[in-house]
C-alpha cells in the first residue's frame, strides 16, 4: 500500500496541537472581524473571538486560493504520498474548488484526481 498523508482546512475545529501529533496537515483560512485581517500567523484567540462574536462582530472568511493549497501539497508529492483532503463544503467554500485546481495544476494522477472528485465535486 502506497503511504499517504490527511490534509484539511481550519474548518476542521481541531487544535493546533492535533494537527503536530497526529501529522495532519492543514492549510489556513484567513478572516476579518471588526476590520482587523486575521492570518494563520496573527489568529485571535478563541475566547476573545467568540466574544466579539457574543457581542454582535461578525467574522467573514478568505478562501484558500490554488497557489496555498499547492504549498501544503507538494512536499507530500515530492515525498511521493498519496494525499486524502477533508474539504470544507464546495457549498459554503471556495477553498475546497481551490483543492481541485491546484490538483489539477499539480498534475495529480487522473484516477486519483477522479476518486477526489467524485467524492468531493
Amino acid at each position: 500500500m502506497k503511504k499517504y498523508v490527511i490534509t484539511t482546512d481550519n474548518n476542521a475545529d481541531l487544535p493546533e496541537s492535533y494537527y503536530r501529533e497526529h501529522g495532519v496537515g492543514c492549510m489556513y483560512l484567513s478572516y476579518t472581524i471588526d476590520g482587523v485581517h486575521y492570518t494563520h500567523e496573527n489568529f485571535m484567540d478563541e475566547p476573545e473571538f467568540y466574544e466579539k462574536m457574543r457581542t454582535g462582530s461578525m467574522p467573514t472568511t478568505a478562501q484558500v486560493n490554488p497557489e496555498e493549497a499547492k504549498e501544503l501539497f507538494e512536499p507530500y508529492l515530492k515525498e511521493e504520498k498519496d494525499i486524502l483532503h477533508i474539504a470544507f463544503s464546495s457549498g459554503l467554500s471556495g477553498t475546497c474548488n481551490s483543492c481541485r485546481i491546484a490538483a489539477e495544476e499539480l498534475a495529480v494522477s487522473q484516477s486519483t484526481f477522479l476518486r477526489w472528485a467524485r467524492q468531493y465535486g
